[in-house]
This record gives structure tokens, C-alpha cells and sequence, in this order.
């Protein structure tokens, strides 16, 4: 007998990795846009599994939902609140830090993502120690990457 086969929506294909990374599996999921640039770019498939938010350190990159998308920033501040343990992320080329994410909205850690056919994972010393410079000296290494874009794409209209 041969099984149906069938298109997932946005909506399943976002639960489906839910259930996944919650029963303990990694996912595998293609990164949109250049807010992690020049770590993670566009078209890169980062791979993502669940870590409780105990072991969390500053400087990872953390997976999280809002505003119905999930989002790959890396993990700047960690505040406890009376409302629970509230996250805080920012991307590698944006200017200010996301929204508070609850822990509703957490969804695991980048751990490693594909390039060019090749994998990498994140786990290096040279990972961890980019990952805290990144969140140490913000906003200064944020300000230099946003000009690099900016002079990019203009010489990319010529």
C-alpha cells in the first residue's frame, strides 16, 4: 500500500520541528536573511537542538518564536523576572537587541550549520570565544558589520 503524499504547511512544518526538538531530536532548518551575517547567512541550513535553559550561555545562538517566525540571535543577557526567566537575543548585524523571549517561546541552540556542503559545528573555541565577543562589545561590532552591508550592497548595484 502506498502512503499519501502530502505538502506541509508553514504552521505543521513549525510544529512538526517543535515536537521534535522537544522529544529530543535535532532539526535540520534553511536561515533566512543577514541579521546573523557574517556567522550565519542567508540560505545556510543551521542545525538545532534543545538545551535546557539552565545550560544556556551567553554568546550562543538561541532559536526562538515571535511574531509567528522562528528567529536564529545570539543570546546577549539572561533576566529572571516575576513572570519567569526572560531571554534576550540580538542578531550579529542588527543595532538593538529583540523583544524579552519568554520561556514559552525558547526553542533550542544552534549547534552547527551547513555551508557550502560543508558541515560546521560551534562547539570550538574559536565559535565560543566569536560568540562572546559578539555579545560583550555590543554595539560596536554590530555598528562595523551594518557598514560592511551597506558598502556591499551598494557595490553590488554597480
Amino acid at each position: 500500500m502506498m502512503s499519501e503524499n502530502r505538502i506541509l504547511d508553514t504552521d505543521e512544518t513549525k510544529e512538526l520541528g517543535r515536537k521534535l526538538l522537544f522529544d529530543g531530536h535535532q532539526v535540520q532548518s534553511k536561515l533566512g536573511g543577514n541579521s546573523m551575517f557574517p556567522y550565519l547567512r542567508d540560505g545556510e541550513v543551521g542545525v538545532t537542538i534543545r538545551v535546557p535553559l539552565d545550560k544556556l550561555k551567553l554568546g550562543q545562538v538561541v532559536v526562538f518564536e515571535q511574531n509567528d517566525r522562528w528567529i536564529a540571535h545570539r543570546l546577549v543577557g539572561l533576566n529572571q523576572t516575576t513572570e519567569g526567566l526572560k531571554l534576550v537575543a540580538q542578531g550579529d548585524s542588527t543595532t538593538r537587541p529583540d523583544r524579552p523571549i519568554s520561556e514559552a517561546a525558547y526553542l533550542g541552540v544552534i549547534i552547527g550549520y551547513f555551508r557550502k556542503g560543508k558541515q560546521y559545528k560551534v562547539d570550538s573555541s574559536c565559535h565560543l570565544i566569536y560568540g562572546r565577543i559578539m555579545s560583550n562589545l555590543r554595539p560596536f561590532p554590530q555598528f562595523l558589520i551594518r557598514l560592511f552591508l551597506r558598502i556591499r550592497n551598494r557595490l553590488r548595484r554597480f
